[in-house]
């Protein structure tokens, strides 16, 4: 059953063949426009971290797909240090077209050292915040077990939020959300693996 506001859209659909066109139109459309939206968002995303993590310095985008494949079943941006372990990386990815948020620390599992593992996990649960581990995750926060701002990139106050980032506007919430989250866990996990 719609809400109030959903009802009054239908409504107003129906009330003429141009609206009623507006309507299926729009709708057809949100896909390609939520998939810009959130490319859009990622490459914002990539290049604050990028700033902050310099190739020169020894980092590296790890993976990209939340840049060019958005709506994909699992994408992803992470970041990672030359100096880690093959596979270890942080980062953010959006699964079930985008209403699954998960952020943190990775690691394919045939390179996990349980022990490593779980000294991972533990000083992330001391510096950053609780967390979970996973196989594929060492330390990760994610919407099905955390309440965390901006946990459904389908929502309107993400939506809001990715298109003041990609106007340049002040309250750009879910970029500096993101970084600053992510900027934390890169620092805690470097220093861990340095020390």
């Amino acid at each position: 059953m719609p809400n109030d506001f959903t009802q009054k859209i239908h409504d107003c659909a129906m009330e003429s063949e141009d609206n009623l066109i507006v309507f299926v139109r729009a709708a057809q459309s949100f896909g390609e426009f939520h998939t810009k939206l959130i490319s859009s968002f990622a490459t914002k995303l990539e290049q604050k971290l990028k700033d902050e993590f310099p190739a020169s310095d020894g980092w590296e985008i790890y993976e990209r797909s939340l840049v060019t494949e958005p709506l994909k079943a699992y994408s992803a941006l992470s970041i990672r240090s030359e100096s880690w372990q093959p596979t270890l990386r942080v980062l953010v990815e959006a699964s079930s077209i985008c209403k699954v948020i998960t952020y943190g620390v990775a690691w394919r599992p045939q390179h996990t050292d349980q022990k490593i593992k779980k000294y991972i996990f533990d000083t992330m649960n001391q510096k950053i915040c609780k967390g979970f581990m996973s196989d594929q995750w060492p330390f990760y926060i994610q919407t099905r077990k955390n309440d965390f701002k901006f946990s459904d990139w389908s929502k309107e106050d993400a939506i809001i939020s990715m298109r003041q980032v990609i106007k340049g506007e002040q309250s750009a919430e879910i970029l500096d959300f993101f970084y600053n989250e992510l900027v934390a866990i890169v620092e805690v996990l470097d220093n861990f693996v340095k020390g």
